[in-house]
């Protein structure tokens, strides 16, 4: 009579999985596969070294910005597209994958630091939980003072009844 149509869990809304359950891998397939294929669009060029370093940094590392900082995808899909990354690097030849001459942990450190400024998934994901709790924390929004009427209720949300002080 409405028009809607029944479906099982997992849906999407606006990009982002919906479901019931733990959450998966697999319900975050479709933004690893986006990311694969935008890779191996690229990977017929001729890149230099630089040139796939700017795609990295300007396209395939905000392409799930959206996914993270509404959900929180996990940590399997995080090691998953970093190897996407550091393979599209790096490059392939005939017998396989190249040495990777240095970690993906440290090409993510500043340039301080001896890295090449990447960003991490992770690091991202942390920066959205810090940004959240702020909100929290500031009541920025409706969303927020609801939930620090219902969790808060004058002392720590993160800590027990008992050791309030």
């Amino acid at each position: 009579m409405t028009g809607f149509q029944r479906k099982s869990f997992s849906i999407k809304y606006l990009g982002c999985p919906l479901y019931i359950s733990r959450r998966k891998k697999t319900f975050y397939t479709n933004i690893c596969k986006a990311i694969v294929q935008r890779d191996l669009s690229w990977k017929q060029r001729r890149l230099s070294s630089g040139g796939k370093l700017v795609l990295i940094k300007d396209v395939l590392s905000l392409m799930p910005i959206h996914l993270l900082a509404v959900g929180s995808p996990p940590k399997g899909m995080f090691l998953a597209l970093e190897i996407v990354f550091a393979g599209f690097l790096w490059g392939l030849t005939d017998f396989g994958s190249r040495f990777h001459w240095i970690k993906w942990h440290d090409l993510c450190r500043p340039y301080e630091e001896g890295g090449i400024a990447l960003r991490s998934i992770s690091d991202v994901l942390d920066a959205f939980f810090i940004k959240f709790w702020w909100n929290f924390m500031k009541k920025c929004c409706l969303w927020a003072e609801l939930m620090h009427l219902k969790y808060y209720r004058g002392g720590h949300p993160c800590l027990d009844d008992e050791v309030r002080f």
